[in-house]
């Protein structure tokens, strides 16, 4: 008896790796797929560590009007306009420009996915608050395949 039962977690083992390995390999895919292609969002790291993010075909307007709503909240905060040093997310209680405290960004997140009806959503939110990352249909190929693995679990324990 203890064998078979052996057997059959060794069984499951080997499928749950097989099903992960087909799951990297279709990331590898769409990775190389996507790549260079201007209809889908690209992500470039320079020598410097610098992450250029440039958004696909179709997502430029719904891109600019989230920094054009950033610019208004800073010159509403500042009373001027934003410099090409000055940062895009901001923390709204200092005197000056200065970046957002990424921590309480996330609690920020935190609040709103609690507030949230929609559980897929809420979820989503909460995994982002979790990974300081969030993946979509859109943009995983611009992720490892790894990260898109980790994210997809936070997303499922947050939907319980």
């Amino acid at each position: 008896m203890a064998g078979k039962k052996k057997d059959a977690k060794q069984r499951r083992r080997a499928k749950r790796l097989a099903e992960r390995a087909d799951q990297f390999e279709r990331h590898a895919a769409l990775v190389n797929q996507r790549a260079g292609d201007s209809r889908f969002v690209q992500r470039v790291t320079d020598a410097q560590g610098r992450v250029t993010v440039t958004p696909g075909e179709g997502e430029e307007a719904q891109v600019a009007d989230a920094l054009r709503q950033q610019e208004e909240l800073f010159r509403a905060e500042f009373g001027r306009e934003m410099g090409p040093d000055d940062p895009v997310f901001f923390d709204p209680d200092a005197d000056e420009p200065v970046p957002v405290d990424p921590d309480r960004m996330m609690a920020e997140v935190r609040q709103e996915a609690e507030r949230m009806t929609d559980p897929q959503m809420r979820a989503y939110l909460l995994a982002f608050a979790d990974c300081g990352y969030m993946v979509t249909e859109a943009n995983q190929h611009t992720f490892s395949a790894h990260q898109v693995e980790a994210f997809m679990d936070a997303v499922e324990r947050h939907l319980g």
